[in-house]
């Protein structure tokens, strides 16, 4: 009996974090951006610039509220924090409906629904998994987000659009918050702690094995992947942002251009499997700069490839890229730094990276609005996919990290060596 009733919380918490995922932040207001873009701008008489930016507002409240919001579920749990931010967020997301030609009205909207986001993100969700799944946690962290995330950008935009020619972009802004609620709280509710976990905390004290974050910025690994990750999936959310109307600007029928986005989102999702199956296997994440390489390739495609073939090719590609950036985080942190600090260190470089993302799309419509088109804007996005490729190349391999003269795997915390095995 306790055997199943273990089996059973393990079951619940990969649900939990998977539909918790698929209504989070990034599905709910990221993923139907582009869809909002045209009617909202036309109905505020706003320009794309202006409106892009309120990606940079949520960016910028994401700096600090993601690490804020992972050291309440450290010192708290996730499951009360996630249900709590789950409720807040999906009224925000609900009170974007009376949004206004009033520029820091609407900005204040966004702020307040970036930061409640950050409670019921995905990097608190990823926790559950690295305590409950010591082994195989690339292909759980992949299963979870991928099927969550990643499915939810592929299926929110669909139903915004459905939702927009029938009742208009206020309205669909009150039913993507009901929606929030309605399907998230229950998923949330889901999230237990592990029996594995409590026993770490009566074993050895206040704390799991692994780094502090003052710790682990102590090392080159940390800033490398800040690095990488804040250049790939900066330059890859501008990208995503903007698919749809630089598509339908060429001409793609707006049908068409969402299914572009949505095979991209649908390739994100398949491969973070891949990925997280590859890192369980593997000693560093080096070999992913390659990915990276073949969403250049994709983003040329898109950017100026004709026929849709080909354009389905480049979403193909973009898709392996992003689902590489968004699958490395939750699987290399423990294996870098253990599952100590695991929320604070993945919401220090989650925020960073939210940041540089919600600076990119306004500068990419601050190009278009300059140029009339988006060329010099790929060339660019090209350019921080290079450089994100050249520093994962250059990452550390897995291996016990000293500092101070002492190891995270020194005798006596055996734990993290067995935590992070691969």
């Amino acid at each position: 009996m306790p055997t199943q009733s273990r089996n059973w919380g393990g079951a619940g918490v990969i649900v939990g974090c998977a539909v918790g995922n698929l209504v989070s932040v990034t599905p709910v207001l990221n993923g139907t951006f582009g869809i909002f873009l045209g009617p909202v701008t036309y109905a505020l008489g706003w320009s794309r610039t202006q409106f892009s930016a309120v990606l940079l507002v949520m960016a910028i409240v994401g700096v600090g509220g993601y690490p804020i919001a992972g050291r309440l579920a450290d010192r708290y749990g996730v499951r009360p924090v996630a249900l709590i931010g789950n409720v807040v967020f999906a009224l925000c997301v609900a009170g974007l409906a009376v949004s206004s030609k009033d520029r820091a009205l609407t900005y204040a909207l966004y702020a307040l629904a970036g930061l409640a986001g950050t409670l019921s993100s995905c990097l608190l969700l990823m926790k559950p998994i690295s305590l409950w799944f010591p082994r195989h946690q690339g292909l759980l962290f992949a299963v979870t987000g991928a099927f969550g995330i990643n499915i939810g950008i592929a299926l929110m935009p669909f139903l915004a659009k459905s939702l927009l020619a029938d009742h208009g972009w206020r309205e669909t802004y009150v039913a993507l918050g009901a929606l929030t609620f309605l399907v998230g709280f229950p998923a949330m509710a889901l999230l237990r702690d592990p029996a594995l976990g409590k026993a770490f905390v009566l074993e050895a004290g206040p704390a799991l094995p692994g780094l502090t974050l003052r710790e682990a910025r102590q090392h080159p690994a940390f800033w490398l992947l800040m690095g990488s990750v804040s250049l790939g999936a900066g330059s890859l959310s501008a990208m995503l942002t903007h698919m749809v109307p630089l598509l339908t600007d060429r001409g793609v029928s707006l049908n068409a251009a969402t299914s572009v986005f949505a095979t991209t989102a649908l390739c994100n999702a398949s491969w973070q499997i891949v990925i997280g199956a590859m890192l369980d296997r593997t000693g560093s994440p080096r070999f992913a700069g390659a990915f990276l390489i073949a969403a250049i390739i994709g983003l040329m495609l898109i950017g100026f490839a004709v026929g849709s073939t080909w354009l389905f090719v480049g979403a193909v590609l973009i898709g392996i890229g992003s689902g590489t950036e968004y699958g490395l985080l939750p699987c290399v942190i423990p294996r870098y730094f253990g599952v100590r600090s695991f929320s604070e260190i993945y919401g220090t470089i989650f925020g960073v990276s939210v940041l540089v993302s919600g600076f990119t799309p306004v500068l990419m419509g601050l190009a278009y609005d300059m140029r009339g088109n988006y060329d010099l804007a790929l060339v660019l996005i090209g350019g921080a996919l290079l450089c994100s490729a050249l520093l994962l190349i250059v990452m550390p391999s897995y291996r016990p990290l000293r500092l101070a003269g002492r190891s995270t795997d020194a005798p006596g915390d055996t734990r993290l060596a067995a935590m992070t095995a691969h």
